[in-house]
């Protein structure tokens, strides 16, 4: 009978130790690699004051307006629409009522690396916190209902100053979120205190997809939805809004009647992608809050 030989598992031979890895780890990038096209992630976070009929007193219809498809030139118009005083923003020097040209944070960082930026999506979410009367007119001292809304529209001329309720309730792409007095202790200076859906304000947020609402079947391929950068810059042609307001619920001509003051937080987030490279080397952005996280790298300022 005969036997089968013996199998003897060789050990592996002991390579000389290098000064070098065999791969190179993930972290390491190639200091000049020139990506074709990116998609990143912009944000911008404001806050403001609503006084509304500012200086001047009286009842109107308060709102902002912001670019749902543009990271370039974010504000159709940053409410100099309203009364003077109506609007005070935070930083009056990056986002009032005054600053002639507002972009989405880390805009400036990439605007001389690509010539064109698409965006594929957005979202805006708006906080608002009642403060109580605080009108110009010393009659004014009987609070009013009032609505905070959210409209997505194909045009910015669908909004006035003196744009009720009635017509806003109308509109599609709608988002509303009421705040109705509680009670009123009128002292030396006035003062009430307030009831919403939230006792600490209300909350709304309303998103925007450039191949749904546009109704386009490649949204990078469509150059009417396509932003300039580089030293030529330019919203693009077919732009969509975000309007963000407040207005009193029904219509009153009352002296005594005044609309609800408080503070609007807002951010806007947009998902773009970046094409079309320029022939710098740099490739990313100094000095921003960034992170990786699916694919998408984020830029802007951290979640608040």
């Amino acid at each position: 009978m005969r036997r089968g030989k013996r199998r003897v598992k060789r050990r592996p031979r002991r390579r000389a130790p290098s000064a070098y890895r065999q791969s190179v780890p993930r972290t390491i990038q190639n200091a000049t690699h020139r990506n074709k096209s990116q998609m990143l992630k912009f944000s911008k976070n404001m806050v403001y004051r609503i006084r509304p009929g500012g200086t001047v007193g009286g009842m109107e219809n308060c709102f902002l307006q912001f670019r749902a498809n543009s990271i370039y030139n974010i504000f159709a118009n940053n409410g100099a629409s309203n009364a003077g005083g109506t609007w005070s923003s935070q930083d009056a020097t990056d986002y009032g009522p005054l600053v002639p040209l507002v972009n989405a944070d880390g805009y400036s960082d990439w605007s001389n690396r690509y010539f064109h930026s698409t965006v594929v999506g957005s979202k805006i979410t708006v906080t608002f916190e009642p403060t109580g009367i605080d009108s110009a007119l010393a009659t004014a001292t009987n609070a009013v209902p009032c609505t905070l809304y959210i409209i997505k529209s194909g045009s910015d001329a669908t909004i006035g100053t003196g744009t009720e309720m009635a017509t806003i309730n109308a509109m599609p792409y709608t988002k509303k979120a009421h705040i109705t007095p509680q009670s009123s202790t009128f002292g030396t200076a006035g003062s009430a205190t307030y009831r919403s859906t939230n006792q600490q304000g209300c909350r709304l947020s309303m998103g925007y997809s450039a191949k749904s609402f546009e109704g386009v079947h490649n949204v990078l391929d469509n150059s009417q939805l396509k932003g300039q950068m580089g030293a030529a810059p330019a919203v693009p042609a077919d732009t969509s809004i975000f309007t963000v307001g407040l207005r009193n619920m029904f219509p009153s001509g009352a002296a005594v009647d005044a609309m609800i003051s408080g503070v609007l937080n807002v951010r806007v987030e947009y998902t773009a992608v970046l094409t079309e490279p320029t022939i710098t080397n740099q490739v990313q952005a100094p000095g921003l809050f960034s992170q990786v996280i699916g694919g998408t790298t984020f830029f802007g300022q951290p979640r608040i």
